[in-house]
């Protein structure tokens, strides 16, 4: 089996979420030029040879998003 590498087919439920989470708590201050970031985990499965996700759970959002997960996440 090999992937398609050219396409990941995002639902729209995840995202939804994605840009929810981003636009709630990523673009507080875009037009200050801060950055804030935003960290959420994909849920998805391989169907026929393609990525599809299907869900985005967000998991924490900040000044700095350490790449790492708390204990508490």
């Amino acid at each position: 089996m090999s992937l398609s590498e050219d396409i990941i087919l995002i639902k729209a439920k995840a995202y939804v979420n994605m840009l929810t989470h981003v636009l709630r708590f990523g673009a507080d201050d875009l037009d200050k030029k801060l950055w804030r970031e935003v960290m959420g985990v994909c849920v998805g499965k391989i169907e026929n040879d393609q990525v599809v996700v299907y869900d985005a759970i967000p998991i924490t959002h900040g000044k700095r998003v350490e790449v790492e997960y708390s204990e508490n996440d």
